[in-house]
């Protein structure tokens, strides 16, 4: 199986990164709750998950 870090990590590498958003189900008051998350705001890619600056300016991890 392939993990979320190798697709981000692929991407990275690869300069595509900025191409691509990841949308998720969210347990937060988004519409529909889905979040929509442009990759180019990815400041860190670990072994459980990623963290991004939302659109408040704040970092948020996300673990899948």
């Amino acid at each position: 199986m392939v993990t979320i870090r190798e697709i981000l990590n692929k991407l990275k590498w690869t300069n595509q990164i900025d191409n691509y958003v990841v949308i998720f189900v969210s347990r937060g008051g988004s519409p529909n709750n889905e979040e929509v998350v442009d990759l180019s705001r990815i400041i860190s890619i670990s072994r459980d998950g990623f963290t991004y600056i939302n659109n408040s300016g704040r970092e948020t991890y996300i673990l899948p």
